[in-house]
């Protein structure tokens, strides 16, 4: 299947949130055509600092060396590993910082395909082709979130303490709170 990105011009509302020029980005695919075309989209979004992997042993070693932001990398590799494994591997050697995004890429449609991937949790699974003003949207909308949620899931669940005031008021005094953030 030829793979490509289409080009269209994204919204200025999607690249106006964040900063893409100083983050740091790995992409990992065995097409060097698709590596080609992610990297113009992403410098079409202002991003700078964008390195390259065509197979998982070269992946691993360009994670295990410099911390990266924004990984986007295909399911499909190399013999070696495919995209999961080197999620696994990455997540299981700490290479990924807590902020990084990590993005499965593919052409793989299908549910079971899909399914399996997501069990091991990538921030996203984008399917080819992919436009720039996808790409775009997509980046903003996870940065967004996992600004939130990977800042809230290092935080100490208050369910592990007694109930704060504010969320004592309709519970007695021995209940405790089973908000994520109780008093901000």
């Amino acid at each position: 299947m030829d793979h490509m990105i289409a080009r269209s011009a994204p919204s200025a509302s999607t690249t106006a949130s964040v900063n893409w020029a100083d983050k740091h980005y790995l992409l990992i695919d065995d097409c060097s055509g698709i590596r080609k075309l992610l990297r113009e989209s992403l410098r079409n979004m202002g991003a700078k600092y964008i390195d390259q992997a065509s197979d998982g042993a070269e992946a691993i070693a360009m994670l295990t060396n410099k911390r990266y932001d924004i990984v986007l990398c295909d399911y499909h590799l190399d013999e070696g590993r495919n995209g999961q494994q080197i999620l696994e591997e990455a997540r299981s050697k700490n290479t990924l910082m807590p902020s990084a995004m990590f993005i499965m890429v593919s052409a793989e449609k299908g549910a079971e395909n899909v399914i399996g991937t997501a069990e091991h949790l990538p921030d996203a699974y984008l399917i080819k082709p992919i436009t720039e003003g996808i790409l775009t949207t997509r980046l903003n909308r996870l940065w967004k979130k996992n600004r939130f949620s990977k800042i809230s899931t290092r935080l100490t669940p208050c369910t592990t303490m007694p109930a704060p005031p504010c969320c004592a008021t309709s519970r007695s005094p021995a209940t405790v709170c089973t908000k994520m953030i109780c008093c901000a």
